[in-house]
Parts: C-alpha cells; sequence; structure tokens
C-alpha cells in the first residue's frame, strides 16, 4: 500500500512538473523579457527560509523558494540531467516571473550536485546579483540541521511543530560539517568579481534586527522603494546547545570552539557596492 501511494505522488509530481517546465518554455521562447536576478546562496539551516519569506513580501518582486529542489513541482530533478539543462532551467524559470526583479535561493548542496558555480549564473545573466547568507554559529547551525532531520520538519509556519526533548551529535560528524560549510563560503567569496555584485549578511543580523537590515542593506541593494516586511517563518530550536544536546559538557570538552564559528562581515564593505 505504501508503495503505491509513493507510485501515485511521484507520478503526480511528474506531471505537473512537465505542465509547469512547458508553460515556461512557451513564455520564454514566446514572450522573453529582460530581468534582474538576484539568487540567495547558502547552507542548509542558515536561515534562508527566513530571508526568503521577507523578501518574498517586497512589493513589485518576485521571489520563489528553491527552483533546483527535485521535490518542487517547479524544481528539477537531480540525477540523469545534464548541467546545461539545469541551467536552461534556471533561465525559465526566471523569465516566467511576473517581475523585472524576480529572486530564488541556490542551496549549496544542489549547486555541487548540478556542478553549478557562480561564474556560470554570473555568464548567464550579465545583470546578476547574489545575497550571500551565512551562519556565525555553525554549532547552532548543526544543531538546528539535526533537529530538522529529526523531525523532518524544515520549515516552521504553524504551532504544529514538537521541538525533540534532545538530540545526539556526533563529533567527527560536526567537524566534517564545519569543515564543508567554510570551504565552501571560502571557495565563492574567493571570486574577485563577486565584490561588485553581492550583499553578505549572517543569520544572527537577520533575526536580531530585520527591517534594520533592509532599510540599511537590502533595500538599497536590490535597488527597490523601502516598504514593510513581514515573515510567517518560526524559529524552531529556542534552546541553547547545552538544553537540547545530549552530554554537552562532555562534548565541549572535545570541541575546537575556533571551528564552530564564521564571520564575514569584514568583508561586507569591500564586497557591496
Amino acid at each position: 500500500m505504501r508503495f503505491f501511494t509513493r507510485l501515485k505522488n511521484s507520478t503526480k509530481l511528474i506531471r505537473k512538473r512537465f505542465l509547469y517546465r512547458m508553460k515556461m518554455r512557451l513564455k520564454y521562447y514566446l514572450n522573453r523579457q529582460s530581468k534582474d536576478p538576484v539568487f540567495i546562496v547558502a547552507t542548509r539551516r542558515s536561515g534562508s527560509n527566513l530571508l526568503l519569506d521577507y523578501l518574498k513580501s517586497i512589493p513589485n518582486t518576485s521571489f520563489k523558494a528553491e527552483i533546483l529542489n527535485s521535490r518542487m513541482s517547479y524544481g528539477i530533478r537531480r540525477r540523469f540531467i545534464s548541467k546545461r539543462t539545469v541551467l536552461r532551467h534556471i533561465a525559465h524559470s526566471i523569465n516566467y516571473s511576473e517581475h523585472r526583479i524576480f529572486g530564488t535561493k541556490l542551496i549549496s548542496s544542489q549547486m555541487q550536485t548540478h556542478g553549478i558555480v557562480l561564474q556560470d549564473l554570473k555568464n548567464l545573466f550579465p545583470s546578476v546579483r547574489f545575497i550571500i547568507l551565512y551562519r556565525q554559529s555553525l554549532l547552532d547551525q548543526f544543531i538546528s540541521l539535526k533537529i530538522a532531520e529529526k523531525t523532518n520538519v524544515w520549515q516552521w509556519i504553524d504551532n504544529g511543530f514538537l521541538l525533540p526533548d534532545s538530540i545526539d551529535i556526533d563529533l567527527h560528524e560536526l567537524n566534517c560539517f564545519c569543515g564543508e560549510v567554510k570551504t565552501f563560503y571560502e571557495g565563492i567569496l574567493a571570486s574577485s568579481w563577486l565584490r561588485e555584485r553581492s550583499l553578505i549578511i549572517s543569520y544572527e543580523e537577520l533575526v536580531s534586527d530585520p527591517h534594520g537590515l533592509f532599510n540599511r542593506s537590502v533595500f538599497p541593494f536590490l535597488d527597490v522603494s523601502a516598504s514593510r516586511i513581514w515573515s510567517v517563518t518560526k524559529k524552531q530550536n529556542n534552546k541553547r546547545p547545552f538544553e537540547i544536546v545530549n552530554q554537552y559538557e562532555k562534548l565541549k570538552k572535545l570541541i575546537n570552539e575556533e571551528s564552530l564559528t564564521q564571520d564575514y562581515s569584514f568583508r561586507q564593505e569591500a564586497v557591496v557596492v
């Protein structure tokens, strides 16, 4: 019974995706328009859902979740697909937007799956801009990932979410995660041309003062008028690490504190136009 349910859902997704892609292609070839694409580049559990929610509330702009997410009808499958096809899908998705400013988020794992780098997007869209979102506390980011994996809830927008009483953390897995995340950000920020078309923001400043951040940085970067912003996304974990991680004190003695943090704010002045 479960097999047939999965098969039915999979078939439904394929049909919806096929129809959506056909409509995008028709508009792309019959009514191609000039767009100003904005890509939110982030890693998992760095706050991209929250940022995207705020961006969606800006009038006369369009922001869509993950156009490379294989589980979405507007996404694309992960395997047996060429990089050229993926880039074409991105171009079609951007043209399908009703507004000149269109944004979407690209998660590092999706980019790596399809072999996409920021230079590919620059080559495809001469006016492309990037909002690079990172989380200063890699421990909090990893805990958030473990909670999402344990509950299978990746975005909380209602009151039905139940936070686990505790989670286990494997030190080796944590260290590998921190290394991968840092390598990803250091890699993309190494591009010298990026400084002319990027905005770097941290999850921590987004949470502490979203309106100030948008008025100070995001609205000028997007070249749009300031407006009221809001979000329906809720923070899943309000506990501190020692309150939710099993044997936290024992784990803390083995943790390299420096490896659990990252800060790219010093690059902000050099990167933002």
